[in-house]
C-alpha cells in the first residue's frame, strides 16, 4: 500500500493484507492510517513530513501496535550525511554551524523534515545549540547559535546544506536530489526492512545499520 502525492484520502478501502504501508500523502490522513494500520497489524513507513505534537504522539502510540519507521527523508545520501554529522560535529567543537535548505514553491511546511532532522542530531552532539531561523535584526552571532534558512522556488526537488566555519576554513556538505525516485528507492528498501521488526519506532538510520 503505497499513499503518495499531498491530497486527502476520505476512507482508505483495503481489503487485502498489505506487507506494509508507505505513506507520502498528508498529515490529515494520518487518523486513517493509523487506524488501518491497528486494525490490519500492518507495518508503516511514514515518510509525511509537517506533523504536528499531537500527531507525534500518536505515531508513538501507533508504534505499540505495529512496527513504525519514519523518516523526513528516505534519500540514502541525506541519512549517510546525517550519520556522518555524528561522527564530524565532535571533531569540528570549535566550527560555528549553518543549515540552508531549499525546495520548490509548492512546499507547505518551513524549514524542512530534513533540516529540522540535522538539527535534531547537531542538537544531540551540542545540547546547547540555539537554533535561529532566518536570521534578521542587529547583534552578533552567538557561539552557540545554529542558523537555518529556508529557499522556496521553481521546482527544484530538494537541496540540504550543512556549512562548518572556522577559523580560515570552512567546510560546506551539500546534497541534491536530482529526482523524487531517491525517495521512492528509499521507502522500498525501509519497508523491506521493516517488515519482520518487533513493534517499536524506528528511524531509517536503523535501517542503514
Amino acid at each position: 500500500v503505497v499513499l503518495q502525492k499531498s491530497f486527502i484520502i476520505p476512507k482508505l478501502s483495503i481489503c487485502e493484507k498489505a506487507d506494509c504501508l508507505i505513506d507520502f500523502s498528508h498529515i490529515d490522513n494520518f487518523g486513517m492510517i493509523k487506524d488501518f494500520c491497528k486494525t490490519t497489524s500492518t507495518p508503516a513507513v511514514l515518510a509525511t513530513t509537517g506533523y504536528d505534537e499531537e500527531t507525534e504522539k500518536a505515531v508513538e502510540e501507533l508504534s505499540k501496535s505495529v512496527p513504525v519507521l519514519r523518516s523526513a527523508n528516505f534519500s540514502i545520501g541525506i541519512n549517510v550525511i546525517n550519520l556522518a554529522l555524528k561522527e564530524v560535529l565532535p571533531k569540528l567543537s570549535d566550527f560555528d554551524v549553518e543549515i540552508v535548505e531549499t525546495h520548490h514553491n509548492l512546499k507547505q511546511d518551513s524549514p524542512s523534515g530534513t533540516a529540522i532532522k540535522f538539527a535534531k542530531t547537531i542538537k544531540e552532539v551540542r545540547p546547547n545549540s540555539n537554533f535561529v531561523y532566518c536570521r534578521q535584526g542587529n547583534g552578533k552571532r552567538d557561539v552557540n547559535d545554529v542558523g537555518i534558512f529556508s529557499i522556496r522556488g521553481g521546482s527544484e526537488t530538494g537541496r540540504h546544506e550543512i556549512m562548518f566555519f572556522g577559523k580560515e576554513e570552512s567546510i560546506f556538505i551539500t546534497h541534491t536530489a536530482q529526482s523524487k525516485t531517491v525517495f521512492a528507492a528509499g521507502a522500498l528498501r525501509a519497508a523491506q526492512w521493516l517488515i519482520d521488526k518487533p513493534n517499536g519506532l524506528y528511524d531509517f538510520d536503523n535501517c542503514l545499520r
